[in-house]
């Protein structure tokens, strides 16, 4: 799901890199997930970032206890 700019201000994004780190996945992984829209992403110019409080909630979503 892409987001619209206005909606988000840029300390609630993340870039690829982040979202690796943060979930602590690899690069195939992570865009992956980008690009079958399993995390909220925005683009600014040719770069995509991660909407933070949105990824919070796909991981909610896909929690295995």
């Amino acid at each position: 799901m892409n987001c619209k700019f206005k909606d988000y201000n840029l300390s609630n994004l993340m870039t690829i890199k982040e979202l690796q780190n943060y979930l602590h996945i690899g690069k195939n992984k992570a865009y992956y997930l980008v690009n079958n829209n399993e995390v909220p992403t925005i683009r600014i110019g040719n770069k995509t970032y991660v909407v933070v409080d949105r990824l919070q909630r796909y991981i909610d979503r896909n929690i295995i206890l």
